[in-house]
């Protein structure tokens, strides 16, 4: 059986108990920022990013539409403000039609204004695979979040033999403190998430993002 380390959180899990989630022994923690569908900042973000912030990484994910990079970036960090210290940031590459360029393009401005990498969230099947096997993309410092909703063994043969850092084994897991279907994974590579949300230890201090500059924390 996958082991649930994390969860993956929006508007369509409701309103969410974080002190049962917590219970339950999850230290990975996902939440959407902003709702594509609406134009907006995702209904449940502020409460999800409080409710969340108990765990070791904590991400903040915006979903990727075709042609529309440079004004997710915006959207992004209209959502966000402010990078909390030990917060990180996570594409969510799932969208029919994107691109390893607009990808690389949203990673690149993102990371420019935070200092860190970003996690990327990507399924074998999406732009044909390129996005997965892109080495442009995945070029050692952004950690690679698998989505295969099987088990282990045809989900490491759906990833063509690369590793993977977190494993998205499951979209419909029930979890204590959450009514609604909700996403699970596995992580299997915490040190990844911890370059990302830069925890204690790493001998940095997380960037606080001001007027889209990086500024260093004192």
């Amino acid at each position: 059986m996958p082991r649930r380390d994390g969860i993956d959180v929006s508007k369509w899990q409701g309103t969410i108990d974080w002190a049962q989630v917590r219970a339950s022994g999850i230290t990975w923690s996902a939440c959407r920022t902003w709702d594509r569908d609406l134009r907006q900042v995702d209904a449940t973000f502020a409460a999800n990013r409080q409710g969340q912030a108990f765990c070791r990484h904590r991400l903040l994910y915006y979903w990727l539409e075709p042609g529309r990079a440079l004004v997710g970036v915006d959207e992004f960090f209209l959502a966000v403000g402010q990078l909390q210290p030990g917060e990180g940031v996570m594409l969510d590459a799932e969208q029919d039609g994107i691109t390893e360029g607009e990808c690389l393009q949203w990673l690149e401005q993102v990371e420019a204004q935070t200092g860190l990498p970003c996690a990327v969230y990507t399924g074998g099947y999406v732009a044909g695979g390129t996005i997965w096997h892109s080495a442009l993309i995945f070029d050692g410092r952004r950690p690679r979040v698998f989505a295969a909703y099987t088990d282990e063994a045809a989900a490491r043969g759906h990833a063509d033999g690369i590793p993977w850092d977190a494993w998205q084994f499951s979209a419909t897991g029930r979890v204590p403190g959450i009514a609604a279907n909700c996403d699970e994974d596995q992580v299997d590579n915490p040190g990844a998430f911890d370059r990302v949300c830069l925890q204690a230890g790493s001998g940095q201090k997380s960037p606080i993002v001001r007027s889209g500059h990086a500024v260093r924390m004192p």
